[in-house]
């Protein structure tokens, strides 16, 4: 399971929202697409993709 990074436990100790992270992690994290996911992909005809290293960049 996705525990968060560094920066977004700290902001969750600091707004006490772990245990809400929490069950966003287990419930909605996945390692893979669903073949629904995968079709609603596919219909669409423009997505944007981005990445952010450990320090925002």
């Amino acid at each position: 399971m996705h525990e968060g990074t560094s920066g977004e436990q700290e902001i969750q100790a600091q707004q006490q929202s772990r245990a809400r992270a929490e069950r966003f992690y287990r419930r909605q994290m996945r390692n893979s697409l669903s073949e629904r996911m995968v079709e609603l992909i596919r219909q669409q005809e423009m997505v944007f993709v981005a990445t952010a290293d450990a320090d925002g960049n």
